[in-house]
């Protein structure tokens, strides 16, 4: 199941880089580029900061040295660790779905979308993203067990 996480990530990631707009040879648009090595750090800092919810190998991840760890390696800006601090430490990796949804959203629906057909994109990247919560959940359910 660990593995099927991955490829839920794994899909966001594929389904905005692949959908970018781009210029006329090729390259990713600037403003479609931000949006998609944003989108990579989160499903970076979601990985972590799950894992670290459920395995108390990496439960240091989740206190407030290990933020300040993942701040200092870039996975986190230090505004986006202050919310995370006011978040219980089980749960902050739920945070980052809505930040994952968040910025894809604003790609698709800003004055100048980032990705190829915005909306039908959108919607099977939402699709995604409810994937991946069940796939935790089943995760979750397996420890409990």
């Amino acid at each position: 199941n660990t593995r099927l996480i991955q490829g839920k990530l794994s899909d966001l990631n594929l389904l905005a880089s692949s959908n970018a707009c781009r210029d006329e040879n090729g390259v990713i648009l600037p403003e479609a580029q931000e949006i998609v090595v944003t989108l990579g750090r989160y499903t970076r800092l979601f990985s972590i900061l799950f894992y670290s919810s459920i395995c108390r190998r990496y439960k240091c991840l989740t206190e407030w040295k290990g933020l300040q760890g993942l701040e200092q390696r870039g996975l986190v800006t230090s505004a986006e660790r202050e919310i995370l601090q006011q978040l219980p430490p089980s749960d902050r990796y739920n945070a980052i779905y809505t930040w994952i949804v968040s910025i894809f959203t604003d790609g698709c629906e800003g004055q100048k979308p980032c990705f190829r057909m915005p909306s039908e994109i959108h919607r099977l990247f939402v699709s995604k993203v409810s994937d991946l919560r069940g796939g935790c959940g089943t995760i979750g359910d397996i420890l409990d067990a």
